[in-house]
């Protein structure tokens, strides 16, 4: 058999597109002035980043050994997982700043905050349970949309319901069930399942990639929106409800899926 070669174009490109998009979201001011109102460094790398991971898509097409499959690439429910994957990342990341909210608006001290987020930790690991037991019954779609309709919920609560300790613990559990049926095993079961024999280990790298520019995104718009607001409640708050705003469309990209 032929050695199978090495696509080092491809991989140059991507590298270089996905440390542009980070290095965009890292330096994002959502407060900023500047061009589209996020600055214009972010602006400048996300422009650069599109550029190079479309070259990316393309040299992919063209070449003999590429890293990723074309196909896998242009499979329309892999990119619905891609679309999922950015918007559970988004969750995830926007999770870190719960205990600054407690403090803000609950005038807890910060020792105690953190361990305010216990209720949601516990239903993250209980529903990752009930989510991989279900999944073999109900298939994909249905466990990915009621976690994802969860989460929302979830980020609903904490962004317009009167916050208190009931509604933050409520909310918590929310998230925390909803995010169990999407860091679990459904998402990576579907991108395996997509992915076939050949090509599974790049399809859980897709989905990796994914989440980790949603994780570096929700930290950014967070503290962002929260640094650019009047007050830090209701900052925190608000970049809740964009954050559902996103999980919204997630959801409703999530019919594509197959069952």
């Amino acid at each position: 058999t032929t050695a199978r070669g090495f696509d080092a174009p491809g991989a140059l490109l991507l590298a270089s597109g996905l440390a542009a998009l980070a290095y965009g979201a890292t330096v994002l001011n959502a407060d900023a002035s500047g061009f589209l109102g996020i600055g214009v460094r972010s602006v400048a790398a996300f422009v650069v980043a599109a550029v190079l991971l479309s070259a990316f898509g393309v040299v992919e097409k063209n070449s003999p050994a590429p890293i990723v499959d074309p196909g896998l690439i242009a499979s329309m429910q892999m990119r619905t997982i891609g679309v999922l994957g950015l918007a559970t990342g988004l969750v995830e990341a926007s999770m870190v700043f719960l205990p600054t909210l407690a403090v803000s608006a609950l005038n807890v001290v910060p020792s105690r905050a953190s361990f305010m987020l216990v209720p949601l930790v516990l239903a993250l690991i209980a529903g990752s349970v009930v989510a991989g037991r279900v999944l073999d019954r109900t298939g994909v779609r249905p466990v990915i949309q009621v976690g994802m309709a969860l989460t929302v919920t979830g980020l609903l609560v904490f962004s317009l319901a009167p916050l208190g300790r009931f509604s933050f613990y409520l909310a918590g559990i929310l998230v925390g069930l909803g995010l169990s049926s999407l860091l679990g095993a459904p998402l990576r079961y579907a991108a395996l399942e997509e992915g076939g024999e050949s090509g599974r280990g790049a399809s859980q790298g897709l989905l990796t990639v994914c989440l980790s520019v949603g994780r570096l995104f929700g930290a950014s718009v967070t503290g962002g929106i929260a640094a650019g607001a009047a007050g830090a409640v209701s900052g925190y708050r608000r970049s809740m409800l964009v954050i559902a705003l996103a999980g919204m469309l997630a959801l409703v990209a999530s019919r594509r899926l197959r069952r």
